[in-house]
């Protein structure tokens, strides 16, 4: 997630500006769902993980 070009340009923004920059509605969505993707993902491995340590 940090590699995201979009993600580290609002937050530099957000940071230069000392105020929330406005972002693009797609990319806040394409970001959400990376996110969501990602959570998904680290619970998928931590029951596989579960599953071998049994």
């Amino acid at each position: 997630m940090c590699g995201d070009d979009y993600l580290q340009k609002t937050t530099f923004d957000s940071y230069l500006y000392k105020r929330v920059v406005p972002g693009n509605p797609l990319d806040d969505l394409k970001l959400a769902s990376n996110t969501i993707g990602s959570l998904v993902m680290a619970s998928m491995l931590k029951r596989e993980m579960a599953k071998l340590a049994s």
